[in-house]
């Protein structure tokens, strides 16, 4: 068994070759240790690539893609990619918030509409949690003046 943490596979021109880019990155499944993968600015075409190798690898929590053409091919690649990849904390340049993957889900089950009514959703939330922590802090307040 392979333990392997982090990854850099970044420019290594995978998926030039006549090999299948999934077929260049399948060794990935034989090391389910791994939490961080850099695969940018390779020549990665099928965005297979996605639900045959990364899905699969249950630790993966950053991985860096950019720079690759099967990107360009998956719509809403970021939200798309939040959603499949459960354990992902960070995704290119950016980290993923609980928030991020709220929207995210949503976006997915409905569109932007759904989305829309999550943010809806997110901003009552933070607002509830902003009016409750000012209570408490009111109340503390008259409990020091009493």
């Amino acid at each position: 068994m392979v333990l392997l943490d982090n990854l850099n596979l970044k420019g290594n021109r995978l998926g030039q070759q006549k090999d299948s880019c999934i077929d260049c990155v399948k060794g990935l499944l034989d090391c389910p240790s791994v939490t961080t993968v850099d695969l940018s600015h390779n020549y990665l075409k099928d965005p297979a690539v996605v639900d045959d190798v990364l899905v699969k690898m249950e630790n993966l929590k950053v991985l860096y893609c950019q720079g690759n053409p099967f990107v360009k091919q998956i719509p809403n690649y970021r939200k798309a990619m939040i959603v499949k990849l459960k354990n992902l904390m960070y995704l290119d340049d950016r980290p993923v918030f609980p928030e991020d993957r709220r929207r995210a889900e949503a976006h997915m089950r409905g569109g932007w509409d759904e989305e829309r009514a999550m943010m809806k959703i997110i901003k009552k939330e933070k607002e509830d949690e902003y009016n409750a922590n000012h209570e408490a802090f009111r109340l503390m307040i008259d409990d020091v003046k009493k």
